[in-house]
């Protein structure tokens, strides 16, 4: 028969007193018992923080003789002043509003007066457009970004870099670079304009010399027939005398003379294609004239009014020395705890395997 062995063995989990006289197995850690195993170890998290303090210390010493400063740097700007833009007053072709030309013919597009208010908008819009900042930033490589803003109605530009007088010369050149182009495109669409004027205004000249042509060849004609018939009948001078009314007087009653003067000059003026001198005509005329004399000059136009002195920080921007400090304590406290806690669990352990009753 089977002998009984009384020793159950012993169990996997294993029951140990600790240091207030509370039981808790190897797989379990009281809070109590965590708390005196961390106080045990006090010299553990000590040092590390002594050692991490001094450490970050360094850092920041390092930190402050190593690390470049940062300075901010604003420049304002005001709109032109009104001699900044004259050359822009086209005050002989400038219209408010879309002028008419012939009753046949659309009307001439405006060319509009161009303002210091409408001058500075555009470079305002120009100058946020971030389109325009790449293409400035790749053709003069400038590895900043500018800002821009408006602040108690000021235009102003901001960025931030190492070297002031770098950052002040990259911002002054994207201001200018930005007044070039606004000043191009109000040009260039200001020419548009004078030359969509100039081919309607010189359609409608060609349509009224087309029909002045047509008006003269067909009085050419009544001319040529009112001689044959002056001619026909012997009126070689004009009839005074007639019980017809003005209106109903025929045309070969002028004499064959007189038709044939006015039958000449006719003709002349056709051979000079100069076939009217209608006031519209003449109107059209001179304002054609007057678009065609007009000029820009873009090299006394400006488009901003720059304040030269840029404003710079007096403070360098840079991470603040304690900041780095507060960091380092921290961290090296949870350092601390943590070799604490590994200290105290690895010597945990082994009071377990030293108690544990063998089979």
């Amino acid at each position: 028969m089977a002998s009984v062995d009384h020793q159950d063995g012993y169990s996997n989990v294993t029951n140990s007193p600790n240091t207030q006289g509370h039981y808790v197995t190897q797989d379990e850690i009281s809070l109590l018992e965590l708390w005196d195993g961390l106080v045990k170890y006090w010299k553990t998290i000590a040092v590390s923080i002594i050692l991490g303090t001094i450490v970050s210390i360094s850092g920041a010493l390092v930190h402050d003789y190593t690390q470049d400063s940062v300075f901010n740097i604003t420049l304002y700007m005001s709109p032109p002043k009104d001699r900044d833009i004259q050359p822009l007053y086209l005050t002989g072709i400038a219209r408010d509003g879309a002028t008419a030309t012939t009753p046949w013919t659309p009307k001439a597009p405006a060319v509009p007066k161009v303002t210091t208010a409408f001058v500075f908008e555009a470079f305002q819009r120009n100058l946020a457009s971030d389109a325009l900042q790449i293409k400035f930033s790749k053709k003069n490589k400038v590895p900043v970004t500018f800002n821009i803003g408006v602040a108690a109605n000021n235009l102003y530009i901001n960025t931030e870099w190492i070297n002031p007088d770098e950052a002040t010369a990259w911002a002054n050149g994207y201001i200018e670079f930005i007044a070039e182009y606004t000043i191009t495109e109000i040009v260039a669409n200001l020419r548009y304009l004078i030359d969509s004027r100039i081919k309607v205004i010189q359609h409608s000249l060609d349509f009224l010399r087309v029909v002045a042509n047509k008006q003269m060849e067909i009085k050419i004609g009544k001319l040529k027939e009112a001689i044959k018939i002056a001619e026909r009948l012997n009126i070689v001078e004009r009839i005074l005398q007639t019980p017809l009314h003005s209106t109903s007087v025929p045309l070969y009653y002028l004499g064959s003379n007189a038709l044939q003067a006015e039958l000449d000059i006719h003709l002349a003026k056709k051979k000079r294609n100069q076939p009217f001198h209608t006031e519209n005509a003449f109107r059209l005329t001179q304002q054609l004239q007057q678009l065609h004399e007009t000029s820009i000059d873009l090299d006394e136009v400006r488009a901003v009014e720059v304040i030269p002195q840029a404003v710079i920080s007096q403070k360098p921007i840079r991470p603040s020395a304690t900041r780095i400090l507060g960091i380092g304590f921290f961290i090296s406290f949870l350092g601390g705890l943590f070799l604490a806690f590994c200290r105290y669990y690895i010597g945990r352990q082994r009071v377990f395997a030293e108690n544990m009753p063998l089979r």
